[in-house]
């Protein structure tokens, strides 16, 4: 006898959204009600749009899973620097993302910044069918990382300037 799923979609416990038609609109906001130190996971569908926020996940919120609609469609993005006449304050280097948990894993996702854009701090991370984009210092870290299928690229420099890709 053979079996068919009839549906392979988890049930999400929050779904997010930009119009306020599901109960959240901020992906902080979602992982603030997910359970600490949960054994199950706890699903999180991001709807499609541009979500501006800065997300962090304290170290108690173990087995959370952000789904979205695709890597260019559900974007989640910040930009917490500040220029003014190529004066750049308050700020250190630009990273998109920054990852310290213990197994953790990605999945058709893109990382785009220009200075140290993925930040693999460390532990065991997984990145597969993933985009970086980047000008100086991609990925930096001691993290041990597995990635396949990972498309690395390059941003046009600024004049004067050159990329540089060594591993």
């Amino acid at each position: 006898m053979r079996s068919t799923p009839t549906d392979n979609k988890p049930p999400y416990n929050a779904i997010i959204s930009k119009d306020g038609t599901e109960n959240f609109n901020t992906t902080v906001g979602a992982i603030f009600i997910a359970p600490n130190h949960s054994v199950n996971p706890f699903f999180i569908k991001i709807n499609k749009g541009t979500y501006q926020e800065y997300i962090r996940v304290d170290k108690k919120k173990i087995n959370i899973i952000l789904i979205g609609e695709g890597m260019d469609t559900t974007i989640i993005m910040g930009n917490r620097s500040f220029v003014d006449d190529n004066k750049i304050y308050d700020t250190a280097a630009i990273v998109a993302l920054r990852v310290e948990a213990y197994l953790t894993s990605f999945y058709r996702c893109q990382f785009n910044g220009y200075h140290d854009t993925l930040y693999v701090k460390r532990q065991h991370q997984f990145y597969r069918d993933c985009e970086i984009y980047g000008t100086i210092d991609f990925i930096c870290g001691d993290a041990a990382t597995l990635s396949q299928n990972y498309l690395i690229l390059a941003h046009v420099p600024l004049a004067k300037q050159y990329n540089t890709i060594l591993a």
